[in-house]
């Protein structure tokens, strides 16, 4: 009830601020490798019990167990998520949930731009794109940007550094990696796109496997200075950069929002709390909304992040927080296209 009173204030906000809602983080097909098996099912939009205990440190907890103890479980969940998922399905969400746009990624070389486009292609989406690091040429980078652009419009990046295990810095790879990270950077920058990473750490399905290559201390160098935060363009970093991690350090956020203004948080897979105490810390113009949907509920997420609008000690009041938040910061601070 609640919640429900929340999302029912955000659409009067919305009505009377007129914006449009973007939903910056989206996978509308499975970049974790699931097989997903298609059957005749209805598509299920209730939270998981993850979102319902509202990611707290004990949830957490029981997912890390649950994907090395049991992940034929977390496969199967998955399996419910995206079997027979498609562009109506999505649309019929983010009409559900209020959203107006939604950003779509991929992740190379699970998900392809392509796939993406070809599949989800729609008014209300953006698409992000993507490249396998390690089997592109290094020559061949631009070029493969270059024809993203132009075949799907993509507007931004999507890079998953615990997916296609690199670190984001060039220096801190092999230097072939390192090599096409600097030029793969250098492209977005001349071309305007932004870059939306994945932060914090990862469980794979196979092999009981945790990987941190996306921890917030591998954006930066231990002198502060940042081989991926220098280039001129928007980055976002999601779930807050502390994804599957419950006790955040702070300061290590404050810092990073600090030194860098072209430096921004989405809101995707963390608890309220975190995203209130995040947003005390890096100011409301440098967070917006994701919903990781849908390995997550749209509507539910967004939910959660109206509670912690309203959880956060700022001076701004209620009506800037959700306008700015949920449409405005992408609108003024990314792109919109």
């Amino acid at each position: 009830m609640y919640l429900a009173k929340l999302f029912d204030r955000f659409l009067e906000i919305k009505a009377k601020k007129n914006f449009q809602v973007v939903d910056v983080h989206v996978h509308p097909l499975d970049v974790l490798g699931t097989k997903v098996i298609q059957r005749k099912t209805l598509y299920k939009r209730d939270p998981s019990l993850l979102e319902r205990f509202e990611y707290n440190a004990p949830s957490l907890s029981i997912l890390k167990m649950l994907f090395f103890a049991f992940p034929s479980y977390i496969k199967r969940e998955i399996n419910k998520k995206f079997t027979n998922y498609n562009i109506e399905i999505l649309e019929r969400e983010m009409q559900f949930a209020g959203i107006d746009r939604s950003v779509l990624m991929p992740v190379e070389p699970l998900v392809s731009t392509e796939q993406v486009a070809t599949n989800f292609s729609s008014r209300s989406c953006s698409f992000a794109g993507s490249i396998d690091l390690r089997r592109i040429e290094l020559d061949k980078i631009e070029q493969n940007i270059d024809l993203q652009i132009r075949k799907f419009g993509i507007i931004g990046f999507k890079l998953h550094p615990n997916i296609q295990e690199f670190y984001p810095q060039p220096a801190m790879n092999d230097k072939e990696t390192g090599l096409k990270l600097e030029r793969l950077y250098e492209i977005l920058e001349a071309r305007k796109i932004f870059l939306l990473f994945h932060g914090g750490i990862s469980y794979m399905l196979d092999g009981k496997v945790r990987r941190e290559f996306a921890n917030l201390k591998n954006f930066c160098s231990a002198d502060g200075n940042s081989e991926v935060f220098k280039y001129k363009i928007p980055i976002i970093i999601a779930h807050f950069g502390n994804y599957n991690i419950a006790r955040p350090n702070f300061d290590y956020i404050k810092y990073i929002a600090g030194r860098f203004p072209n430096v921004f948080f989405d809101t995707s897979g963390i608890s309220p709390r975190i995203v209130a105490k995040g947003i005390e810390v890096v100011g409301i113009k440098k967070v917006l909304f994701g919903s990781d949907a849908p390995y997550f509920n749209m509507k539910y997420g967004l939910a959660l992040v109206l509670k912690a609008l309203l959880m956060t000690n700022i001076k701004e009041d209620y009506d800037e927080r959700v306008s700015s938040v949920l449409g405005l910061n992408f609108k003024e601070g990314i792109k919109f296209s």
